[in-house]
This record gives structure tokens, C-alpha cells and sequence, in this order.
């Protein structure tokens, strides 16, 4: 626990005395007693955590010397004595930031030791979380971003004009490119930084869940008597990432369009308009016009929707990013893992480059991470690189090619997957085991 500055205050020495030593031998810290609360106040810092006051034989009012507290300090957490049980007088000082009041009797010295104890225990965790959230904060800055393709850069333009407005956004691109990473990036490197991010996948959700999950339940409606916070309610002052609104029926798309537009919502029972405080973001992986032509998203529901309209490129776009993201990932991999350093080939880098990369950024870490793996000797060769030999011919279609270069493309794709059998793969594609062998010796294949 580290160590906080506490005063107590109050007229009654022997009591502050003996409170003052059952807290240091509890808590081992450091304790003033004042009996004059101007003293007190005085030398009330940034560092004074907690001011126990013992109001009793004080004929200023408690509330009044709270208020002054709070003026010297108003992150001081300032726990009140009092031989008043009034309920009108208790619901008026904490209103105006007491933390706890307590009636005085004989237990009221052991009763603050274990209040004093939590709030030391949770003022830890804050501590240790806003360490955590600096971390995350760290981790997505945008100066940490990876790529130098002009395509990327595009990108990056695009969120630095953005970061520090609260136009929503909308991304665009295929599985994989990292769609939640560069959302993750626009919020913690916004204002919002500090506030909550959510992410939610609308597909995940069943539909009569939806206006549970998303809109919470009133608390008039719950045999808790207890309001159950929704995901939108959650990332009030923040920012939500919500994927799949391509993917739900028209209606829900509807409601769901007309709640982020209106920025209010009523809980699931209530009747009050909870007003929300956030930056939306919104992923698909087509852009939003194919999606509107494809009928998946009306164009009423495209202009509530698009925000500022990002396009992210996939990873066969973006050239020599292929290699600077491989390297970081053996880096990352070898790190977490305690391993030696691991050096990547040139044969190895260029094999990377020629894969389509179905599976784009996530496909490329998953490659990389196995081969760092099961390399001999901390370099990862050419054959270390092994991509998954289920993906479909439709796979060599991505770029504009000529029938030649499909060909070609088709007849290696399949020696590969058949172990360099000719005679197999001749018989499969139905063409002469002659051309292939002619396609081998002119290394065309």
C-alpha cells in the first residue's frame, strides 16, 4: 500500500489519539491529529488523501467546514463523526461529498480502520488501472502505426484529420486488414482517450437479445431493483466499434441507425431518455456503396451511417508493408516468448510478397508466428513459409492477370498441393503432361 497522508480533526484529543494509533498499527501510515480545523485546512495538500473529522463540539457547521475541505482540496476523501442521527442532516453532508458519516460509539475507531482499508485498496486499483490504460493508450499511439505503402498512408492521412473532431466513422475493407485496430487507434488517440471503448459484433447477438444487450434494462423491471447497463449506456463519453450492421435484418438496422442518430436512449421498461455522449465507428467489409447497391443497407440508412468513410487496402496492395509488418511480427513473437533473435531471408520476403493473402493482415501473423517457430538456425527460409493449401482457385482471380498468367498460376497452385506429381496434375487439369514439363524446363511455373 503506498503511503497516503491522513488528518483527523476534532476537539476530543484522547479520542483522535486513539484513532490515530489503531490506524498506523492497521494501515502503517501517515496520521496528523488537529484539533483546531483552520489548522487543518491550511495545510490541507494534493498529497492529503483522507480527513476523518470528528464534527462533535465544533460550533461551525459540519457542513461548512466540509465545503472548506473540499475548496483545499476537492480529491480529498473526508469521512465525518457526529453524534447527530438526523437522516435529513447524513443525506445533506453526503450530497455535498462527504464519503461516509458515521454515528460515534465505541466501535467507531475499528468501523474507520476497515473503511479507511477499502478505500486504500481502491484507490490501488485505480492506480494500477490507470497504469493499465496508459499501457493501452501507449500501445495503439499513432505514431506506432506500421506501414509506408502510399495506400496505408491514405489511411493514416484520413485518421489524423479525423482524431480530434467527433465525426463518427465508418471502415471499409476485408476480413483481416484491421479494421478494430485502426478504431482503436482514432480513440486512443482522440479525446475520448480516456473514456471507455467498446466493441460489440452485432452478428454475435441473438435478435431477441438485441435491446437487452445494446439499450440495458430499467431498474423497474429487474428483481434486483438494480438498472442493468447496456453496451451503448457502457460507452457513454467514449467510443463504440459495431460490426455487422450489413449482416442484420432492415428493422433492426432501422432502429438501431435511428438510436445512434438521435444519440438517446430508454432503457429495456424505463421511460427516461438517457442522452449518450460518443463516437461511433462502424466496420464492413465492403464499402458502404456496394453495400447499398447489393440492397444489404438502404441509402436513407447509408447517409446515417457513413460518417467520415475510411477505406483500408488489403495486404496484397500494399507491397513492401508485407515485409516491414513480417519482421515486426517475428520481433513481437520472439519477444513474448523469450527467444533468440530470428532473421527472415530473402527468398523468404519474397515469397511473402507473391501471396494474394486471402486472409490479409490476420493470414500474414499466423504465417509468420509458425515459421518463426519451426525455422532452423533463427532464419526462416522460403520453405518455412507454409500457406494454407485449401484456398481455392478463385484465389488467383483477385488481381487482373492474362489467360497466360492464370494459367500458369493454376497448374503451379496445383503441382503444389499434389507434391510436383505431373502426370496427376495433367490428369486433374485435363492438359498434356508435355506442356507442363515444357512450362518446368523454361522455369515459366
Amino acid at each position: 500500500m503506498d503511503k497516503n497522508v491522513f488528518f483527523i480533526i476534532g476537539s476530543d484529543l484522547l479520542f483522535s489519539k486513539s484513532l490515530k494509533e489503531e490506524m498506523e498499527i492497521s494501515l502503517n501510515q501517515n496520521i496528523e491529529i488537529f484539533n483546531n480545523h483552520h489548522n487543518a485546512i491550511d495545510k490541507i495538500s494534493k498529497t492529503t488523501s483522507i480527513v476523518i473529522f470528528n464534527s462533535i463540539g465544533f460550533d461551525e457547521p459540519a457542513s461548512d467546514i466540509l465545503m472548506s475541505i473540499k475548496k483545499a482540496n476537492p480529491s480529498t476523501i473526508i469521512i465525518i463523526i457526529s453524534d447527530d442521527k438526523s437522516p435529513k442532516k447524513i443525506v445533506s453532508l453526503l450530497k455535498n461529498g462527504a464519503y461516509d458519516y458515521l454515528v460515534k460509539n465505541n466501535d467507531t475507531p475499528s468501523e474507520i480502520t476497515k473503511i479507511v482499508h477499502e478505500i486504500c485498496d481502491n484507490k490501488t486499483l485505480e492506480t494500477d488501472f490507470s497504469k493499465f490504460k496508459n499501457v493501452i493508450i501507449d500501445k495503439y499511439s499513432f505514431n506506432k502505426l506500421i506501414g509506408e505503402s502510399p495506400e496505408i498512408q491514405k489511411v493514416y492521412d484520413s485518421i489524423e484529420k479525423i482524431i480530434n473532431t467527433n465525426i463518427n466513422v465508418s471502415l471499409h475493407g476485408e476480413p483481416g486488414t484491421g479494421k478494430e485496430m485502426i478504431a482503436k487507434v482514432i480513440h486512443y488517440n482522440s479525446e475520448r482517450k480516456h473514456m471507455p471503448f467498446i466493441s460489440i459484433d452485432l452478428r454475435a447477438i441473438k435478435y431477441d437479445a438485441r435491446d437487452i444487450e445494446l439499450l440495458g434494462v430499467d431498474k423497474s423491471i429487474r428483481d434486483d431493483k438494480n438498472n442493468q447497463i447496456g453496451f451503448l449506456e457502457r460507452a457513454n463519453g467514449g467510443t463504440i466499434f459495431i460490426e455487422g450492421f450489413e449482416d442484420i435484418e432492415d428493422r433492426f438496422q432501422f432502429y438501431l441507425q435511428k438510436i445512434l442518430q438521435n444519440k438517446e436512449i430508454v432503457r429495456v421498461g424505463g421511460i427516461e431518455f438517457i442522452p449518450l455522449d460518443l463516437r461511433i465507428i462502424t466496420s464492413y467489409n465492403n464499402s458502404l456503396t456496394d453495400l447499398v447497391s447489393q440492397k444489404k443497407i438502404k441509402e436513407l440508412q447509408y447517409f446515417r451511417t457513413m460518417g467520415a468513410p475510411i477505406s483500408i487496402p488489403p495486404l496484397r496492395e500494399r507491397g513492401a508493408d508485407i515485409t516491414i509488418l513480417a519482421i515486426k511480427f517475428i520481433n513481437n513473437f520472439t519477444n513474448s516468448n523469450n527467444m533468440d533473435e530470428v532473421t527472415l531471408s530473402l527468398d523468404a520476403r519474397e515469397k511473402l510478397i507473391n501471396h494474394p493473402y486471402i486472409g490479409n493482415v490476420q493470414e500474414l501473423k499466423a504465417v509468420i508466428e509458425l515459421a518463426t517457430v519451426m525455422c532452423t538456425d533463427n532464419i526462416i527460409k522460403d520453405d518455412d513459409i507454409k500457406f494454407n493449401s485449401s484456398k481455392s482457385i478463385s484465389d488467383f482471380l483477385l488481381d487482373e492477370k492474362t489467360l497466360k498468367d492464370y494459367t500458369r498460376g493454376i497448374i503451379k497452385y496445383f503441382l503444389t498441393k499434389y507434391d510436383n506429381n505431373v502426370l496427376l496434375v495433367a490428369e486433374k487439369l485435363d492438359v498434356g503432361k508435355s506442356t507442363i514439363y515444357r512450362m518446368l524446363k523454361n522455369h515459366e511455373i
